[in-house]
C-alpha cells in the first residue's frame, strides 16, 4: 500500500485548520479596521468581533477560559505582523500580556473596508432611527393618556 500512495505523488496532508486560521486572521484585522477604525481598543474589544463573526476555533461559550488564553497567546503573536496591509500594534508591550493593553489596527483602508464601515454606519443608524421614533410613540402614547 505505501508503494501506491508513493507512485501516486499525493501532496502532505495539511494540519487541519491552518488554513481557515490564516483566513480567520485576515478577517479579524479587516473587522477589527472596519469596526474600530484608528483607535485603541482592548482585548476583550477584538475577542467580541470573534465571537460576533465566529472566527477562530475557540470555544469562549462552553470552555470560556480555555478559548480566551488559547486566543491571548495567539493575539500575542499577531503583534507586529500584517495583513491585508493592515498591521496589529500594541500601545505598552512591557505590561503583562495581553490584560491590560491596547491594540490598534493600524493601515489604510481598503475598498472593501471602506464598505463595511458604510455598512456599519447605515446599520447603527437604523437602530438610532428605530430607538428615536419608539421614544416618540411613547411620548405620544403618554401624553394622549393625560388627555393633552
Amino acid at each position: 500500500m505505501k508503494n501506491l500512495t508513493n507512485k501516486l505523488d499525493l501532496p502532505e496532508p495539511q494540519k487541519p485548520g491552518k488554513k481557515q486560521d490564516g483566513e480567520d486572521t485576515q478577517k479579524l484585522f479587516e473587522l477589527c479596521k472596519a469596526i474600530h477604525g484608528d483607535s485603541w481598543i482592548t482585548r476583550e474589544a477584538i475577542i467580541e468581533v470573534c465571537k460576533c463573526h465566529h472566527l477562530f476555533e475557540y470555544d469562549f461559550q462552553r470552555k470560556p477560559q480555555s478559548g480566551l488564553t488559547r486566543f491571548g497567546k495567539r493575539l500575542s503573536k499577531m503583534i507586529g505582523k500584517e495583513y491585508c496591509g493592515i498591521q496589529l500594534q500594541v500601545s505598552n508591550s512591557e505590561l503583562r500580556r495581553n490584560r491590560s493593553q491596547q491594540f490598534l489596527f493600524k493601515g489604510p483602508v481598503s475598498p472593501r473596508i471602506a464598505f463595511t464601515q458604510q455598512l456599519i454606519r447605515e446599520a447603527h443608524q437604523k437602530e438610532q432611527e428605530a430607538h428615536l421614533k419608539s421614544e416618540q410613540d411613547k411620548v405620544r402614547d403618554f401624553l394622549s393618556k393625560e388627555g393633552f
